[in-house]
């Protein structure tokens, strides 16, 4: 049949398929490729009808024919992984959807398949790129409650606590089928971060919401546990934070300052104006004083402004939930701490704030945010810890936009504390570990940065940066990584604060562990031996890396029978006596070899590069050198040819020279004169090692 006839079979199957008659169209589309067996559309075409008539498995065949006909087609890479998804053949499935993401990055049912073929896989790298391509169709405002779910527990994963909790706040607010969990799982994140009132709220929520067990019972006395300690422990303290002359600044209460209950005049408009008369009458008597509320001065038009808001139904709800919670009315109020608190027996009726009527948090929140920022000032300035403890457990009643505006003023406050830490780093003395921890110890320092939350990120940046700061000038100073880990842990708590500096402070301290794993601290006989980037120190001696130009290390075997093993590793220095270390043993052969390797392991790991570097330096100046016996040159060694009556000496380039390792001994031989050598016993040559490196190097050496 001609390109006509193919080309109706084509608009048949799509118009078949647009029109639901899958069968029909998979025939037609069929009779197309038959007709041309090139022609992408008539594949895709046939694709989508086996798929749409048997499965998503069943169009494998049709859509690899049109990946292998148009390439750069992601709609094909994506169907043809739809189909090896839905035939549980899910790595090749990951296959094709990363292949039409690469074509197409916006391909959002590629990221979303994606995102669940991936699901369970556990090779690495694997949550990362789930979370990456859950966040992007988050952002397309794409994902359902289950992924919504899923989201959360990544991040969470991942140590996005605070991310993951906004997550789990929109599941809930979903009514996802799981929302017990999701409070529950909040729980343990609000405790992450050091939110236990929050976590003590969302645990009753959960078991509200049908959550049980023990899990949820071991939460429970936790948090209760942390909850009554902090209680204690604030109950010994000020009643308010604020002095009287500082009450009522952001908030008074209309109900409190009229002096009756929300009930008592709700829809009873004649006892509201009652009320409002006999307020207004107290305050011109008394000059602006309000008998029941000490502390209050107040003027007539001030006094009917705060009125006026319950003139809107809005206004009468918010101000009669903060009524009938009193703790809630005193800290707005006063600075008192009460709201913050849990009982002893307490369980928890509260409301997760951000459930709170957003009219409400709307009213109240703006008053709300002002107060906690100046009661939470006022903790960190007195270095009341208990207080700050309290203040930052939760229980905050603002909306997500107001809540920048609790950490405005202590945010300066501690960014000006952070000054002293600052300095030291910039200072022109010698700062190290005692400098260091004296700041931190100065004032509660340290305890209070470890309790600030991830809100406080500039400050947790701050003295995370500082403190490598000063680690990087006080190191190559002091060759000393036990105090350089030392300071570094001062910053441990900023940096578990942010998902950021967790990675860059596991990163260092990666570092810093695996260079104390390298040093050499042991004892033989009655002297203690180190091998650092310090040098060398045995018994009273000490040698500096720059104050050394030979090593030497090596086994001999003295006897058989009883078998005795000599160890040595030996230090040249550049002036004065060497130091050495010798012992032999016939007992606990392996312990002594797994001794001696620890120390030529760290004289290759901190000693070997300084002398290594000396050494290439002297050759580089045309210095005469030598290695035992040997002269050693720029260009290569000296070495001896023996022959029946003679023995003569001459350079082999370091290209042409062969090293070998052979009973405690290194042979050098001239690659193509064999006889051309020279023998080191390695364990009484110094640079013997070194020159046996410089032949690996080189390609002529084997162990």
């Amino acid at each position: 049949m001609d390109s006509q006839g193919e080309s109706g079979y084509l608009e048949q199957a799509k118009e078949l398929h647009g029109a639901g008659r899958f069968e029909e169209a998979a025939a037609a589309a069929h009779t197309a490729t038959s007709l041309d067996s090139q022609n992408a559309d008539a594949w895709w075409l046939l694709g989508l009808a086996l798929r749409d008539r048997d499965g998503h498995g069943s169009g494998i065949t049709a859509f690899q024919r049109v990946t292998e006909l148009e390439p750069n087609f992601s709609g094909g890479w994506f169907e043809l992984g739809s189909a090896y998804h839905a035939s549980q053949r899910r790595e090749e499935a990951i296959t094709f959807y990363e292949q039409a993401l690469a074509i197409d990055p916006d391909h959002l049912p590629a990221m979303q398949l994606l995102a669940l073929a991936l699901k369970g896989a556990d090779a690495e790298g694997v949550p990362a790129r789930r979370l990456a391509l859950l966040r992007v169709i988050d952002e397309k405002n794409a994902l359902d409650a289950d992924d919504l779910f899923e989201f959360a527990l990544l991040l969470s994963e991942q140590g996005a606590y605070a991310e993951a909790l906004g997550v789990y706040q929109r599941y809930t607010d979903a009514a996802g089928q799981h929302a017990s969990v999701a409070y529950f799982n909040q729980a343990l994140c609000y405790q992450l971060l050091d939110r236990d009132l929050d976590a003590w709220d969302a645990l009753h929520t959960a078991q509200r919401n049908g959550y049980q067990g023990e899990r949820l019972e071991r939460r429970l006395a936790d948090v209760r546990g942390n909850l009554q300690r902090l209680r204690l422990q604030v109950v010994d303290g000020p009643d308010q934070m604020l002095a009287q002359e500082d009450w009522f600044q952001h908030y008074v209460n209309p109900f409190t300052l009229l002096d009756v209950r929300p009930e008592d005049v709700s829809d009873n408009p004649k006892a509201l104006q009652k009320a409002r008369q006999a307020l207004l009458h107290e305050i011109e008597l008394e000059e602006g004083r309000v008998s029941w509320l000490p502390g209050l001065f107040i003027d007539k038009s001030a006094a009917l402004v705060l009125l006026a808001e319950l003139d809107t139904t809005e206004g009468f709800v918010a101000h009669s939930a903060v009524y009938n919670s009193p703790g809630l009315n005193d800290f707005l109020s006063k600075g008192s701490l009460a709201h913050f608190l849990v009982a002893e027996a307490e369980s928890s009726e509260a409301v997760l704030p951000y459930e709170i009527s957003e009219k409400t948090l709307a009213i109240i929140g703006p008053k709300f945010a002002l107060q906690f920022d100046k009661v939470l000032s006022q903790a960190i300035e007195q270095r009341n810890l208990p207080a700050l403890r309290c203040l930052l457990n939760g229980r905050r009643w603002v909306l997500p936009s107001q809540q920048e505006a609790c950490w405005t003023s202590s945010k300066r406050v501690v960014m000006r504390l952070c000054e002293p830490l600052c300095a030291l780093a910039k200072s022109d003395t010698l700062v190290g570990l005692p400098e260091t921890q004296a700041v931190f110890r100065e004032d509660k320092f340290g305890e209070l940065l470890a309790l600030l939350p991830v809100e406080f990120h500039e400050a947790h940046t701050t003295v995370s940066t500082v403190l490598r700061d000063i680690l990087r000038a006080y190191y190559p100073r002091e060759m000393d990584m036990k105090a350089g880990q030392a300071i570094l842990e001062l910053g441990r708590a900023c940096a578990y604060k942010l998902p950021s500096l967790t990675h860059q402070f596991e990163q260092d301290a990666q570092t810093i562990q695996e260079e104390l794993d390298k040093e050499a601290h042991l004892h033989l006989n009655d002297k203690s031996i180190s091998i650092t980037r310090a040098g060398v120190v045995f018994g009273d001696q000490h040698l500096a890396p720059k104050d050394i130009v030979g090593v030497r290390w090596g086994m001999t075997l003295l006897s058989e029978r009883p078998r005795t093993i000599q160890h040595n590793v030996g230090f040249e220095a550049r002036r004065g006596p060497n130091l050495e270390v010798k012992w032999v043993s016939s007992v606990d052969l392996d312990a002594q070899r797994d001794f001696w390797c620890k120390l030529a392991d760290a004289t290759m790991a901190f000693i070997l590069p300084d002398v290594q570097a000396d050494f290439t330096d002297r050759l580089e100046r045309r210095e005469p050198t030598k290695v035992g016996p040997l002269m050693v040159t720029k260009e290569g060694v000296e070495l001896t040819t023996k022959g029946w009556f003679s023995e003569k000496r001459r350079l082999v380039e370091w290209p042409q020279l062969k090293g070998t390792l052979s009973d405690g001994a290194l042979i050098l031989q001239d690659a193509l004169n064999p006889k051309t050598m020279g023998v080191l016993p390695m364990n009484s040559t110094y640079n013997a090692p070194l020159l046996f490196l410089i032949a690996e190097k080189n390609g002529n050496a084997n162990p």
